[in-house]
């Protein structure tokens, strides 16, 4: 699948840590749109998530937007249902909290590697299910106050390992019924021991956002986390340590997103990430009202350039009006599941024939991107680079098994 995006932006723009963002492919990019001053942040901003293109690329490709205050302003269909990262189950609510939060990990998906987050470094032992994470000193939370690895033993065992709260990733992190023990050795020293070797466990285990215990500890013991940070929540009192804070929300007009003074990233040249002062998200009401919210000059971006409205955008850039930028191959991801009923009959046989599964899809893709119309979609062949690391099942005699569709090239 190819993203198509638009900016209405000043050329001299400053970009924020595209390398960090998954989407922008600057080699898609013609020498005239790529802007002058090019950034790039030896440390990454905040972990990327292929589902949440409209928000994440965006706010790092329109770092400035020719406007005094560097507000840079969004549009999206709908509010968010709340600003609490454990029960952000739609994509507005959970497109800011990634704008909120922080993880341990962050990871570059243009090399699919993991990169420094909250913590600096990391490393396993040779038992291969014992980590430990170093975190950055001096790293604080959106209200001044230190960010430490009690917050990540918080955040783990008073709430991902709460299935009250936990709902949809409780078992993801438990083998053969047994959690991940999460312990801190120290003030900044973090230790993971998981039951069994876990194979995708840094970019699960490290993707996964740092609460504050000092913020929502009561709440969790009172039995009010559901509510904590919710929509009717004084901003000031949802503490967070992304590179922005939540500074207004106004039901079916807009959310208000500020700088996180406190935020740890900074650029090559010193200076602190963002770059922007404010992102505001205004609600147009239904999808199709995105693409007009941009063209009518309302926002300063629009990530999925639908099909339909394709010529209406190139028409604009062709006017400069706007910019319209290819970004490349997405990085979004479906799976196929195979063999995870692991068991055995009485006599040995597994109910699951454990050998390689092969997939070909009984699909015409030829026809597909005749039918589409669209000039920008391709065909792509072979297994996708992105998939990563293995199942948490073992396979005969022990083995792991790899999540990806092993087969040949279509």
């Amino acid at each position: 699948m190819l993203c198509s995006a638009a900016l209405r932006v000043d050329p001299r723009a400053v970009i924020l840590n595209p390398r960090r963002a998954p989407w922008p492919n600057f080699s898609h990019v013609s020498h005239a749109s790529r802007p002058e001053h090019f950034t790039d942040s030896p440390r990454p901003t905040f972990r990327p998530h292929p589902s949440q293109i409209w928000l994440l690329a965006l706010c790092l490709l329109a770092a400035g937007c020719g406007r005094e205050n560097k507000t840079f302003v969004l549009a999206t269909a709908t509010g968010p249902k709340t600003f609490n990262s454990m029960f952000a189950l739609d994509g507005s609510s959970d497109a800011i909290v990634r704008l909120i939060n922080g993880a341990l990990i962050n990871m570059d998906m243009t090399t699919h590697e993991p990169k420094p987050g909250l913590a600096e470094s990391w490393f396993v032992a040779p038992d291969q299910k014992t980590w430990t994470f170093k975190l950055r000193k001096g790293t604080r939370w959106s209200d001044g106050r230190p960010l430490t690895s009690a917050d990540v033993v918080f955040t783990w065992n008073a709430i991902m390992y709460n299935p009250q709260y936990n709902r949809l990733t409780y078992d993801l992190f438990r083998i053969e019924g047994k959690p991940f023990t999460v312990t801190n050795l120290d003030e900044f020293t973090l230790q993971v021991v998981t039951p069994e070797v876990f194979a995708p466990f840094l970019e699960f285990f490290g993707s996964v956002p740092v609460l504050p215990k000092h913020a929502l500890e009561a709440s969790v013991k009172d039995n009010r986390f559901q509510a904590a940070y919710g929509l009717n929540v004084p901003p000031d009192r949802i503490v967070s340590c992304g590179p922005f804070c939540v500074k207004e929300f106004k039901a079916g007009q807009f959310t208000l997103l500020r700088r996180n003074p406190y935020y740890w990233v900074t650029d090559q040249q010193g200076r602190q990430l963002p770059y922007l002062d404010e992102v505001k998200i205004l609600i147009c009401g239904k999808p199709e009202a995105e693409a007009d919210f941009f063209l009518q000059g309302k926002c300063d971006a629009c990530d999925s350039v639908r099909p339909e409205y394709f010529e209406r955008f190139k028409q604009a850039a062709a006017r400069g009006n706007i910019s319209l930028l290819e970004l490349g191959v997405g990085a979004e991801r479906d799976f196929f599941w195979f063999n995870q009923n692991t068991g055995a009959d009485a006599s040995g046989k597994p109910f699951v024939d454990p050998r390689p599964t092969y997939l070909r899809l009984p699909l015409h893709r030829e026809s597909q991107v005749e039918q589409s119309q669209h000039p920008a979609l391709q065909l792509r062949s072979g297994p996708s680079p992105l998939t990563v690391g293995g199942d948490r099942h073992p396979g005969p005699q022990g083995q792991r098994r790899g999540r990806g569709c092993r087969g040949p090239p279509h």
